[in-house]
């Protein structure tokens, strides 16, 4: 069996605005936000920050507040449709704002803070290993590590068990049947009992959910109640520098699944 590397979930919680600070030679401390999507580029239209379907079933174990909210608070940021004059303007006025200091403390703090983000399955598991209430994602790095943090299972907690695949880095010069054995010979190879449960909920179909509910919109924007609006599918949500498409970082865990399952 081949070790397969680097597999990650899609979160739109990035640091993408200090690194967009960064790149251009102006000092940031981290800010995490979400993706801030914009209706159109020329103008630059804002329509608020986007959460994925995995974003959408995360909760804040601080105080058990749910991801979507604190999205539909950086939404708030502006009102849908209120127009930039340039990127540097929409960064200028977000750095002027109270998202700005909820961004940095998710950058400082409950981003880099171990077991700060748990993802609650929508499905039960019907196997017979007994799941705990939810997975908790990798929020121990410091400092934030963009395609590391929130995008994977948290590794500590992960090592030696069943769900090993879904932490940011494993062990060198172990096969993944070293591993599988390691973790205790899981039925479901790679894929373990978790990860089971957070494909089912995010609509992939498993052996544990042969019928999952298909998310119909994988990228929204919540209102300030919390709720979501859809984004239409020919929108560009094109994040204020080109080499920043995290796209192809989709869940590429598609590929195992279909081959074992």
């Amino acid at each position: 069996m081949k070790c397969f590397m680097d597999w990650v979930f899609f979160s739109s919680y990035t640091s993408i605005i200090s690194e967009v600070l960064i790149e251009n030679g102006i000092p940031s401390r981290t800010i995490v936000t979400p993706f801030p999507y914009f209706i159109s580029e020329v103008p630059l239209v804002f329509g608020g920050f986007l959460e994925t379907i995995l974003d959408k079933q995360v909760i804040l174990t601080a105080d058990n507040s749910t991801l979507t909210n604190t999205t539909a608070i950086f939404s708030a940021f502006a009102k849908s449709g209120t127009t930039f004059a340039s990127e540097g303007e929409f960064i200028a006025k977000f750095l002027q704002s109270s998202q700005n200091t909820l961004g940095l403390k998710l950058g400082s703090t409950t981003g880099v803070t171990p077991k700060s983000m748990l993802f609650v399955p929508t499905v039960p598991t019907k196997n017979t290993v007994k799941t705990p209430e939810g997975v908790y994602l990798e929020t121990s790095l410091e400092p934030f590590q963009q395609g590391s943090s929130i995008s994977h299972m948290d590794r500590t907690t992960y090592t030696g068990t069943s769900d090993f695949l879904m932490r940011f880095a494993l062990e060198p010069g172990f096969t993944t049947n070293d591993l599988i054995a390691k973790g205790g010979n899981f039925t479901g190879g790679v894929i373990g009992p978790l990860l089971l449960q957070v494909m089912g909920s995010m609509g992939y179909t498993t052996v544990e959910n042969p019928n999952p509910k298909t998310p119909t919109n994988t990228g929204t924007s919540p209102t300030s109640t919390g709720k979501s609006n859809p984004t239409s599918a020919g929108s560009s949500y094109k994040l204020m520098t080109n080499n920043y498409m995290f796209i192809a970082s989709i869940l590429s865990i598609t590929y195992i699944v279909s081959a074992i399952f």
